[in-house]
């Protein structure tokens, strides 16, 4: 069974009930799910997830909602290496790229990212199916490149 850490912020946002969407998603019999808001979370949590799923909205002129501060300041430096981050937002495409600049020397897999626009729960519920999918065939190639 394999480790998924999924971190959003703010905590009282749309992005809580997505990720119990993005949860619910996964196969829960090959995968371990654990949702906390960047303000709980903490890097044992990162540590312990082969795949870690950042969701964030903008805060302010910040592309990454504050809440984030102490998580991406912890991020400065760490070794994510074998580990695939996935990337989310329904606020602007800005907050993507952030996340990814952030994890840039980390070492980590960079996943796929979702950026939902749709405000329909139907909708959100095909497109991050579709997302956890490709996440996970993403997760799968690795597991055969590096024996994981």
């Amino acid at each position: 069974m394999f480790n998924v850490a999924i971190i959003y912020a703010p905590q009282e946002s749309e992005l809580k009930g997505l990720a119990e969407i993005i949860k619910n998603s996964f196969n829960s019999k090959s995968f371990k799910v654990i949702i906390k808001s960047a303000s709980q979370a903490g890097i044992p949590d990162i540590a312990a997830a082969e795949i870690l799923i950042l969701a964030a909205n903008s805060s302010g002129s910040s592309p990454i909602h504050s809440d984030f501060s102490d998580i991406l300041r912890a991020l400065n430096g760490v070794n994510l290496a074998g580990r695939l981050a996935g990337f989310c937002t329904v606020s602007t495409s800005d907050t993507l790229k952030a996340f990814k600049e952030v994890l840039n020397d980390s070492e980590a897999v960079m996943g796929p990212e979702l950026f939902l626009s749709a405000r329909d729960a139907k909708e959100r519920k095909a497109e991050i199916k579709n997302w956890i999918e490709e996440l996970s065939g993403k997760f799968k190639e690795m597991t055969v490149k590096y024996g994981i």
